[in-house]
């Protein structure tokens, strides 16, 4: 038995092979739960935006830059990871994140 309840044997765990839906839905009907129909990965889709301007003190004793960045610019959702316990209720959702909501980020870089 793995750490966090029971699986189907049949199921092999981060093999990179597809699960077997027979054993995971004989499992989930056992416990009560609905069955499931198809397992799909949560898309990742993250775009990024930087824009700075560099500058030089008038005393030409350094140079600096300004920045504007934007990460995750459009605020997709990326969810991640997946719930991969057969028994529980969220089995193949996403249960977090794995980026960032939009997060823009102000900032100053000076050099001497």
């Amino acid at each position: 038995m793995l750490r966090g309840g029971p699986h189907p044997t049949e199921a092999g765990r981060n093999t990179g092979a597809d699960t077997p839906l027979e054993p995971v839905n004989a499992l989930r009907s056992a416990k009560g739960l609905p069955t499931i129909q198809v397992l799909k990965e949560p898309a990742f889709s993250q775009t990024d935006l930087k824009i700075w301007k560099p500058f030089s003190f008038k005393t030409d004793r350094g140079t600096g830059e300004t920045l504007l960045q934007v990460f995750n610019r459009l605020d997709r959702f990326s969810g991640g990871p997946v719930e991969g316990r057969a028994p529980s209720r969220d089995f193949g959702s996403a249960i977090g994140l794995v980026g960032p909501l939009r997060t823009p980020e102000l900032g100053l870089n000076v050099g001497f």
